[in-house]
């Protein structure tokens, strides 16, 4: 389950919550830092960069109380890439992400969701924007 902070990203887990039995599933949330040039061209200790964004996990950990919970923050060049690196990297079987509500045909369902059910080897669930989402 990817998210990026956003009220969205965190509608993936209350889905998960909602729809799938804690006792079933093992969860891994990842947060995709596209700090990779920055990163390379500073030399800044990743370490620094994923106790930096581990605070993004707590709503996601609130939701899924009781779930088998790994997070883990991906630092690379593109998320929708990254995400589906570890998905294969990992075995992972289920890939669910809330799709972007921005207007638009290229925006339709937002382009790291794009990339990832298009490339990914896995079932994505593409969760539609909860309404009162920001």
């Amino acid at each position: 389950m990817p998210i990026d902070g956003t009220q969205r990203s965190i509608d993936a887990a209350e889905f998960i919550a909602e729809n799938f039995n804690p006792n079933d599933v093992e969860v891994i949330s990842v947060s995709v830092r596209e700090d990779y040039y920055a990163f390379a061209m500073t030399q800044t200790n990743p370490q620094r960069i994923i106790d930096e964004t581990m605070p993004i996990f707590e709503p996601v950990e609130n939701i899924l109380k009781g779930f088998k919970l790994t997070k883990k923050v991906l630092i690379g060049r593109k998320a929708g890439e990254e995400i589906v690196l570890f998905a294969k990297e990992n075995n992972i079987d289920t890939i669910v992400m809330t799709k972007s509500s921005k207007r638009g045909i290229k925006n339709f369902i937002g382009s790291v969701a794009a990339y990832v059910v298009s490339h990914s080897v896995c079932t994505v669930y593409s969760i539609p924007e909860n309404n009162n989402a920001a």
